[in-house]
């Protein structure tokens, strides 16, 4: 059987009213008894409800991340150092792969927003304006755009809040001309680059920029 909060609370000799606050971390509760009650839950085994939990909070503790190929060693290094970083913060992370297919990100996006109720999505759009992107901007969803940005034309609440969204990218110009000159400097003369999908976010936006060629 699930170890409950009253389990916890009889060992201790103390209400379920002190257990459930020394477990959200509650100033109230001293730090002596705080640790008493950590001690106790991790020795009966307790885990939270999270389902209860998120009822009572309105938070999941669940961000979703949502990368468009997770055969890619840049994203799933991403991934790793991404789930690193939210598990120092007492979150979880889910992740899923649109595998480059807006279809499959909408999915995604929907499921995570709504049924799964992730407090946030990190996303690496395949598209910048797709059904469930203006849906989550209807709904003024908590997200971060990932290494593309996105290019949402027109004009409008929905249009304007996705273009506010924090973006988070490399410096793919920099990074692209250190490799040009290394190359260079080993004596190659005729250089080629393998460059993203050009219908990515990314690829619409670089194509904007002027390129200096070498």
């Amino acid at each position: 059987m699930a170890v409950r909060i009253k389990d916890i609370a009889s060992q201790l000799g103390v209400s379920d009213a002190t257990v459930s606050l020394a477990l959200s971390g509650n100033p109230r509760i001293s730090a002596a008894t705080r640790e008493r009650v950590l001690a106790a839950a991790k020795q009966l085994g307790y885990r939270p409800n999270t389902a209860a939990r998120a009822l009572r909070t309105e938070s999941t503790k669940a961000l979703g991340l949502i990368v468009s190929d997770v055969s890619n060693p840049f994203f799933g290094e991403l991934a790793g150092e991404i789930e690193r970083q939210a598990g120092a913060s007492g979150y979880s992370v889910m992740l899923c792969n649109s595998d480059e297919d807006v279809e499959r990100q909408d999915e995604y996006l929907s499921e995570l927003l709504g049924g799964r109720r992730a407090d946030g999505v990190i996303l690496v759009p395949v598209a910048s304006s797709t059904p469930a992107l203006r849906e989550a901007a209807a709904g003024r969803a908590k997200m971060v755009i990932l290494d593309r940005p996105l290019t949402v034309p027109g004009t409008g609440e929905q249009a304007n809040y996705l273009r506010s969204l924090p973006t988070v990218r490399s410096d793919a110009t920099e990074a692209l001309r250190e490799a040009a000159e290394m190359l260079v400097a080993l004596g190659h003369k005729r250089i080629g680059v393998v460059a993203p999908p050009q219908t990515t976010p990314l690829a619409e936006n670089d194509a904007a920029r002027s390129v200096t060629p070498w």
